[in-house]
C-alpha cells in the first residue's frame, strides 16, 4: 500500500496558507493559487486518500474524471469552475484541503511512530545477538 509522503503535506500546508491569507475572498485565492491543484499530484498521495484528493479536484474542476484531460485543460477547467462558485462553496471546499492536510499529517506521524518501533525492535535484536 502506497503511503503519503512529506512533500505533500508541506505543499498542502502552503496552499492552505495562502487560502488563509485571502480568507475574505476564498474565491480569488482560489483562482489565485489554481496552480496548487496540479503541483500536488496523484502520485503523492496514500491509497486511501487519494480517492479524497479526486474528490476534491473534481469539485474545483467541475469534470467526472480530472486526471484524464492535459494540465492546461485541467487548469482552465478549475479557473472557470471556481469563478462561479459560491463564497459558500468556496469554503467549503476550502474545509476540504484543511481536513486532507490533517489526514495527511495523521498519516505520516502514524507511519513515523511504526518506523520507530520497527527500528527500535530491530535494534534490540541486533543488540541481543550481539551479546550472546
Amino acid at each position: 500500500m502506497r503511503k503519503s509522503n512529506i512533500y505533500l503535506l508541506v505543499e498542502l500546508e502552503k496552499f492552505l496558507k495562502a487560502l488563509a491569507s485571502h480568507h475574505h475572498d476564498l474565491q480569488k485565492a482560489f483562482l489565485v493559487n489554481a496552480a496548487y491543484f496540479q503541483i500536488l499530484e496523484p502520485d503523492y498521495f496514500s491509497d486511501n486518500l487519494l480517492i479524497t484528493w479526486k474528490d476534491i479536484v473534481r469539485q474545483a474542476s467541475g469534470l467526472k474524471d480530472p486526471f484524464a484531460v492535459s494540465a492546461g485543460v485541467l487548469k482552465n477547467q478549475i479557473m472557470c469552475n471556481i469563478s462561479q462558485m459560491s463564497e459558500q462553496e468556496c469554503y467549503e471546499l476550502a474545509m476540504k484541503i484543511n481536513n486532507l492536510s490533517v489526514a495527511v499529517n495523521a498519516e505520516l506521524k502514524e507511519a513515523e511512530s511504526y518506523s520507530r518501533t520497527v527500528s527500535s525492535a530491530s535494534n534490540l535484536s541486533s543488540f541481543s545477538t550481539y551479546y550472546r
